[in-house]
């Protein structure tokens, strides 16, 4: 990611997320209803679904990474951390620190195997 691409408030229009590729020079829009336009700098573009199954346009290819995160689920506020830098907590059964975890239930989020956000 570009430096401009690591400020996700700044690459939302109207509640919708954008980013620009970075390598492709594409960009890519969530458009609403789970599709992400992608859109080149010669003027190809393709609508992809949010698996990165091509729909239609021009554009057959992008990067299924990309649309992934475009469309993919929003992390709720105060939610948004680097899970990498998440201590683990070997005394409890969820492994979360306490504070954490209860930021993590407030939102809706149920801890097991998977994180699963409602």
């Amino acid at each position: 990611m570009t430096n401009e691409n690591r400020n996700a408030g700044d690459n939302v229009r109207g509640g919708l997320r954008r980013w620009r590729h970075p390598v492709r020079k594409q960009t890519y829009e969530e458009m609403g209803d789970g599709t992400c336009r992608v859109v080149c700098d010669d003027g190809r573009e393709g609508l992809f679904d949010n698996n990165g199954r091509y729909l239609s346009g021009t554009l057959t290819q992008a990067s299924r990474e990309m649309i992934v995160w475009v469309t993919g689920p929003r992390m709720p506020p105060g939610c948004n951390f680097r899970w990498s830098e998440v201590p683990i907590d070997i005394n409890r059964a969820s492994g979360w620190p306490e504070d954490l975890e209860e930021v993590l239930r407030s939102h809706g989020v149920t801890l097991g195997q998977d994180i699963r956000i409602k």
